[in-house]
């Protein structure tokens, strides 16, 4: 069996567990990076892997949901 090098997840809310399993299911190895518990954010409400944040699809622009953070945070690149 060949090594492989893992493939690295960057995000453990909904989307970024999902990918991190289905990597796993394949037999690749996977790292999943998340911020939470060391960091929070306003848009989040526990320290729990999957949160599932609605106001990504409803592009919610308060300071309180997620995309309005990555619009005050990231200038909005991370929308794009």
């Amino acid at each position: 069996m060949v090594d492989r090098e893992p493939i690295h997840v960057i995000g453990g809310g909904l989307a970024g567990t999902e990918a991190a399993w289905q990597v796993a299911r394949a037999g690749v190895p996977v790292v999943l990076h998340e911020m939470r518990p060391v960091k929070t954010s306003l848009a989040h409400h526990s320290e729990h892997l999957a949160e599932l944040v609605c106001s990504n699809s409803f592009g919610a622009m308060g300071t309180d949901r997620a995309s309005g953070c990555c619009m005050r945070n990231c200038g909005g690149w991370a929308l794009l």
